[in-house]
């Protein structure tokens, strides 16, 4: 990997691969299928270990064999999302390279998959809907089911289905039948077969538990990993700071101002950061969910009233990632389209303005700040987007400040009561940051003599080393593997 993992990724990771393989071993042994649950709170990593996950499986290490026959097939309900891991996938590993990952496309006509590949599919691909996909003739030999169930057929003991944001499209259907994240799962009437070994990834993983364990005819394997161990690691923000309102309404352009003076406050302490401990420089982003039916009107007043509060808020520093994937004139402006899966990269993009939640397709630390516009029956939605919004930029805590570790979010059409229920909702969503309403910040004591404070700030950080061992049963294969491979130790293992 090229990614140091942490202690907790290393042995999610451990405890993942040895339940995949001790499934493949049951089902020969037993004939026995196996899911594996991988449950981890919000900013755990979960990407990150599924890709250590394969990359350990096709290539190996000092405890794992090679298999390089392995398909992986990735299934999501948003082909964003699909794109945005395969982007993860590949900067995150040393040995995946762009030629192992494939999007499944309507050319994809073959009897099976490849071995040595993780394919990606979103589950429209595969409705009844997608002739382009699952509709043979019109020179198309094989529908993707045929060659998925193919696959399984001839290849199942070196198959893997992986099903991403496992909480979603497990079950049964409104008024009977499978979905089709279920018939991947255990097949369908006979004409696909069941998978013989699933990795369900979710944070909340509740409904796909539920769903193997009332099929009751595969063994359920749980991973879990600690939420206190993912906040001590650091890669999650400490807290979100809410702020609503208390007596008076002030006007949504006052609160805008309020959101951008906040997100200037972040841009200066992460450049006074960068430049006094030498590190990478943090761009952070404003996100503004607007009403649903908002007028070009209402836009145009946005624009102007962010251009009045920072001058840089013009031209690309602006974006949108509305349903509408285009450009949105408003007369004498525009505001460019930005796809979810690349606001993080995009470092000229400074506000995204966007409608519904932007819960899956993706992930950006930089966002620090956000403001909804939205009425208060849509909290559900707060707690789903801040889910990616406290992951921390530099994957890891900032020791010389605090605020640097929060999260600022601007409730304007919420009460006391509402403000509960989306703090209830933060918790409630496998978020180990903690909330604070209305907080104050606290200013130096001008009593304090100003060479005190310098004295503090002069003083050197840096990040404390946290190297994780294997436990000791994996070292001693390991060195057992090198007696017999260096040719020291016939008898070792």
């Amino acid at each position: 990997m090229r990614f140091e993992l942490t202690g907790y990724q290393t042995d999610a990771v451990a405890d993942v691969v040895d339940c995949l393989q001790e499934g493949f071993s049951r089902f020969d042994k037993h004939r026995k299928l196996t899911a594996v649950s991988l449950s981890a709170p919000t900013g755990a990593g979960k990407t990150v270990i599924a890709t250590a996950v394969v990359e350990k499986m096709l290539f190996g290490d000092e405890v794992t064999e090679p298999n390089a026959n392995l398909t992986v097939l990735w299934v999501t309900d948003d082909p964003s999302l699909n794109e945005q891991t395969k982007r993860k996938m590949l900067l995150a590993s040393s040995l995946i390279k762009p030629g192992h990952l494939v999007t499944v496309t309507p050319s994809l006509d073959q009897e099976t998959l490849d071995p040595a590949k993780v394919y990606f599919v979103h589950i429209q691909q595969l409705g009844k809907g997608a002739t382009n996909y699952v509709k043979t003739g019109d020179k198309r030999r094989y529908s993707v089911w045929d060659t998925v169930g193919n696959t399984i057929s001839m290849r199942g003991k070196s198959f893997v289905l992986i099903i991403d944001e496992a909480h979603r499209g497990t079950g049964a259907k409104i008024g009977g039948g499978k979905t089709i994240t279920s018939q991947l799962i255990d097949g369908a009437g006979g004409s696909f077969p069941p998978t013989i070994v699933v990795l369900g990834i979710s944070a909340t993983p509740e409904r796909f538990v539920t769903a193997i364990t009332k099929a009751e005819h595969r063994t359920l394997e749980q991973v879990r990993v600690d939420p206190e161990a993912v906040q001590e690691s650091g890669l999650v923000k400490d807290k979100i700071r809410i702020k609503h309102p208390l007596e008076t309404q002030p006007g949504d352009s006052t609160l805008l101002e309020l959101a951008v003076a906040d997100l200037k406050k972040f841009d200066g302490l992460w450049t006074r950061y960068s430049e006094e401990q030498n590190e990478p420089l943090v761009s952070p982003v404003l996100v503004i969910q607007v009403k649903p039916k908002v007028t070009a009107a209402e836009l145009k007043g946005i624009l102007d009233t962010l251009a009045r509060a920072w001058n840089i808020l013009t031209g690309k520093a602006i974006g949108h990632s509305f349903q509408e994937h285009s450009t949105l004139n408003l007369g004498t402006c525009s505001v460019r389209y930005v796809a979810p899966q690349n606001i993080q990269d995009d470092l000229d993009l400074r506000v995204v303005l966007f409608k519904e939640a932007l819960t899956t397709g993706w992930d950006c630390p930089r966002a620090e700040v956000m403001l909804s516009f939205r009425s208060a029956q849509d909290y559900t939605y707060i707690a789903q987007l801040i889910g990616r919004m406290v992951r921390a930029p530099l994957a890891r805590r900032i020791a010389t400040n605090d605020v640097l570790n929060t999260v600022a979010l601007y409730l304007p059409y919420y009460d006391d009561k509402q403000v509960a229920q989306v703090v209830a909702g933060l918790r409630s969503d496998e978020l180990t940051s903690t909330s604070e309403v209305d907080s104050i910040t606290c200013a130096q004591n001008p009593k304090v003599p100003a060479e005190v404070w310098g004295c503090l700030g002069s003083l050197p950080t840096y990040t404390r080393p946290s190297k994780h061992h294997r436990h000791e049963v994996a070292r001693l294969n390991a060195l057992a593997t090198l007696l017999v491979g260096n040719a020291l130790d016939q008898t070792a293992i």
